[in-house]
C-alpha cells in the first residue's frame, strides 16, 4: 500500500469520527443536502426486492437511510467503520429495529464479515468511491448477496458540471502543507470529502467494475445529476 493510500485511510477514519456528532442533523435534517438519497434508495428497492427483504446498509453513517428502510418493513443490518457514527445511529434510531454494528476500518477493501449470500440487497450510499481496493470490495459485497440480489450504490457522476472543480480541489489536498492550511478554512469538509473520494471515473467505468464482480447492471439513474445511482443484480 502506498504512503498516499495509508494517509487517506487514516484521514478517512479521523474525518468521519470527527463529524459523526452532527452528521445526521447537518445532512439529513430538514435542510440537509442528503435527504433526497433516502427516497432514491427506498423507491428503487420497492421495484427490486420483496416485502420484508433483508438489506445490508454498508457504510451506514448515522443510520438515517437504514432507519427509513426499516420503516418500510425491510429487515436491515447497518455497518460502518466509524464506531462514533454507529454510536450516534443507535442513539438517534433507537426502536427502529435496525441492527447497527461497527466493523474494523477497511485498509484495502470492504470489510464485510458476514455469511455468504445473506442479503436480498446491499445499499452503499456514497461508499464505493472511498474504498482502496475497489475490485475486491465489490467482489466481497457481491458475495454478501443472495443469487439474484441487488447492489445499489451512489457514485460521483464526474461528467456533471458541478464536478468540474473537484480535480483541482483534490490536487490541492494532495499537497501536505496546503492540506493543513485548507483544514483551517470554512470549506474544510467539502475539500476533505473530495480528497478522500479517490475512485472517480465515468459511469461506463463503474459498470465495468460491476460486471467484473458478477453484478449485471440493471439500472442507472442520475446522468443529469452529480450523484449517479447504479444498480447491479448478482448473476445466479
Amino acid at each position: 500500500m502506498s504512503d498516499i493510500q495509508s494517509t487517506r485511510i487514516a484521514d478517512r477514519s479521523a474525518f468521519f469520527d470527527r463529524l459523526a456528532r452532527n452528521w445526521s442533523q447537518a445532512h439529513y435534517g430538514p435542510h440537509g443536502d442528503m435527504v433526497a438519497r433516502i427516497a432514491r434508495f427506498t423507491d428503487a428497492l420497492e421495484n427490486l426486492v420483496p416485502a420484508r427483504a433483508s438489506i445490508l446498509d454498508y457504510g451506514c453513517g448515522t443510520g438515517d437511510i437504514a432507519a427509513a428502510l426499516a420503516a418500510r418493513g425491510y429487515r436491515v443490518e447497518a455497518r460502518d467503520t466509524s464506531p462514533i457514527m454507529i454510536e450516534q445511529a443507535r442513539r438517534l434510531h433507537i426502536g427502529s429495529g435496525v441492527h447497527f454494528a461497527d466493523i474494523e476500518p477497511a485498509g484495502a477493501q470492504a470489510d464485510v464479515r458476514i455469511s455468504d449470500q445473506a442479503f436480498d440487497a446491499v445499499v452503499c450510499s456514497s461508499v464505493l468511491e472511498y474504498l482502496h481496493d475497489l475490485p475486491e470490495s465489490l467482489r466481497l459485497l457481491s458475495g454478501a448477496l443472495k443469487p439474484g440480489g441487488c447492489l445499489l450504490a451512489t457514485v460521483p457522476n464526474i461528467d456533471h458540471p458541478l464536478r468540474r472543480r473537484e480535480p483541482i480541489h483534490r490536487m490541492l489536498m494532495g499537497i501536505a502543507p496546503l492540506r493543513s492550511l485548507i483544514r483551517l478554512t470554512p470549506w474544510r469538509e467539502t475539500f476533505e470529502l473530495q480528497w478522500l473520494s479517490h475512485n472517480r471515473m465515468a459511469i461506463s467505468g463503474w459498470i465495468g467494475f460491476f460486471h467484473a464482480a458478477g453484478l449485471r447492471p440493471v439500472w442507472q439513474d442520475g446522468q443529469d445529476h452529480p450523484l449517479a445511482l447504479l444498480i447491479g443484480r448478482k448473476c445466479r
